[in-house]
């Protein structure tokens, strides 16, 4: 948390130290003039202007304390808010920047609630956990050093009776802090049985899942209801206890004070300002009890999202990588002894192939054979056994986000960001591209009936297809690589698209196409087939489409 206090130092200072320290002054002279308030008071000569001095002393500390007070936290409240941006950006450039192996197993129910609850939770320590622990802190010291400045024996017995009290919201403190280890839990249950629901709605409706979908959903609710429920038992408990002990503490305290005065140890007016301070000092411990308590629930959140930030980087293990420069002499693509395994399961082993500059290369397969591990692997989201050229330079030895620039991708679906506009999803793939640029590619795609200020989730099927595909031709990249992209299209739109292929091809563009349509195959010049773990390589449309039936019937149980 330091890094956050050492980005806006000022702020920080400004709202906690100072303020503490004039809180400090503004309680200690409270004290000292409370006392000489009660005895001039008692006084027999007693001087009503010296008396109303005093009050006015006293109102007018009171009133500082209370305008510095309030703008120390307006500060640590801005001071908060920045912080929690902050760390929010961090989770999600974090998450970015992860290793594939190591998110694609990652929970997101378990992301939404750290990016959500956790950073505003953590962001609360350097700012308003410390305001909450430092202000009642200082305001306690003022008040004991005004009690040993009346007598040593009430200000030792207030310190014991303070430390008592304080122990017993220690062992609070624990508690809260597992039952927020079990809430958040539940929450991220509940966020995870949601965002299934809304992800799957059409299924739910389609297939009659409406049944066990809410039961599943209202159990997550439950638990997140049971663990509000030891909450607010608990902070009841808490709550009845400390004001108990409070109440026995002054009631203990103020017959001492007034012993004292008896024999003659303290001015008889001190045992009213002895037992006021007295509540305050244990108000006080209360309320820092409470602060610390907060501050071990934050805590929680804070090793959590240290969980997150702690994920494999895959930009750190490059940083001494080399730059990456386009050779057209060498092939596109080389695969030796390649091969992809996940969690010990072997997807592809000691596949030998190479994929020619200019050319066209169809990738076969069924589903589960590796295609998708081997389109991962040439985005350097993988790791790979074997070697993985790309023309000519290891993959391994190359940036990540070096080798992305010069590979454009359409995946499967057209997966868009479905309420930015189509201008917008389109730009992302090349920020610099004009808006004639843009519209000149949709043209060519039969995308020039579609408003570009559109939202990408107001598309169909087919349009948010091509809208990817032409997402990929914005690019302009050495290598494109193309997933299923006539899967969701009419023959007339195919025809569009096998004709963008030969353009790509003209323009010496490397094309890797994943399809299983037979007419779309027919535009390749090599084809890759993924089957049984292994690559087979054919430079004939027809042995190769036989072979990709022979496999798919092989599983069917068919011959």
């Amino acid at each position: 948390m330091l890094k956050y206090i050492r980005r806006r130092p000022v702020l920080w200072f400004v709202g906690l130290v100072l303020p503490a320290l004039a809180s400090f002054a503004v309680n200690f002279g409270f004290s000292l003039s409370l006392n000489a308030y009660t005895a001039e008071l008692t006084r027999e000569d007693a001087a009503f202007r010296s008396v109303l001095l005093l009050m006015a002393a006293t109102a007018v500390s009171l009133v500082f304390a209370v305008i510095i007070e309030d703008v120390a936290r307006h500060l640590f409240y801005t001071f908060s808010l920045k912080t929690q941006n902050d760390v929010r950006q961090e989770i999600y450039e974090r998450t970015v920047r992860t290793k594939y192996a190591s998110l694609s197993d990652a929970d997101r129910g378990a992301f939404y609630t750290r990016y959500n609850r956790d950073s505003a939770m953590a962001a609360s320590i350097p700012g308003g956990d410390l305001f909450g622990i430092l202000f009642p802190l200082v305001h306690a010291v003022g008040y004991f050093i005004a009690l040993f400045a009346v007598h040593a024996l009430i200000g030792a017995l207030v310190s014991g009776l303070t430390v008592a009290v304080m122990a017993l919201n220690l062992l609070f403190v624990n508690r809260f802090r597992r039952l927020e280890s079990e809430s958040l839990t539940a929450r991220e249950a509940l966020t995870r049985s949601v965002d299934t629901a809304v992800r799957g709605k059409i299924t739910v409706r389609q297939l009659q899942l409406a049944g066990p979908v809410s039961a599943r959903m209202a159990e997550a609710a439950d638990g997140v209801y049971r663990a509000g429920r030891k909450s607010i038992r608990l902070q009841l408990c808490r709550k009845l206890t400390l004001e108990l002990l409070t109440t026995v503490c002054t009631s203990l305290i103020t017959p001492v004070a007034c012993v004292l005065a008896a024999y003659g140890k303290i001015e008889l007016a001190s045992t009213v300002m002895i037992a006021q301070i007295c509540r305050f000092i244990l108000l006080q411990t209360n309320g820092l009890g409470t602060a610390v308590q907060q501050l071990g629930v934050h805590l929680v959140s804070y090793r959590r999202l240290q969980e997150t930030l702690s994920l494999p980087d895959e930009y750190a293990e490059q940083e001494s990588a080399v730059g990456w420069e386009f050779d057209p002499g060498v092939p596109a693509v080389e695969l030796r002894g390649f091969g992809v395994a996940y969690d010990g399961n072997v997807v592809l082993c000691d596949a030998q192939a190479v994929i020619r500059h200019g050319e066209i290369t169809a990738v076969l397969g069924p589903s589960g054979s590796g295609k998708t591990s081997l389109v991962n692997a040439l985005l350097g989201l993988v790791d790979y056994s074997g070697e993985l050229r790309v023309f000519g330079a290891e993959a391994r030895g190359i940036r990540p986000d070096e080798l992305r620039r010069r590979i454009a991708y359409s995946p499967e679906h057209g997966q868009l960001f479905g309420e930015d506009s189509v201008l917008e999803n389109l730009r992302y793939a090349a920020p610099e591209s004009t808006e004639d640029e843009v519209r000149r590619v949709c043209a060519r795609l039969s995308l020039d009936g579609v408003e570009l200020t559109r939202p990408a989730d107001a598309l169909s099927g087919g349009q948010r297809l091509r809208v990817s595909l032409a997402r990929a031709l914005l690019r302009d990249a050495e290598i494109v690589i193309l997933d299923e992209p006539t899967a969701a299209l009419d023959s007339v739109s195919e025809a569009v698209v096998l004709e963008l292929l030969n353009e790509l091809k003209a323009r010496g563009k490397t094309v890797l196409l994943i399809t299983h349509r037979s007419t779309t195959m027919e535009a390749a010049d090599r084809f890759l087939l993924l089957a049984d773990r292994k690559l087979y390589a054919f430079d004939d449309c027809a042995a190769a489409f036989d072979a990709l039936r022979r496999v798919e019937r092989g599983r069917d149980g068919t011959s």
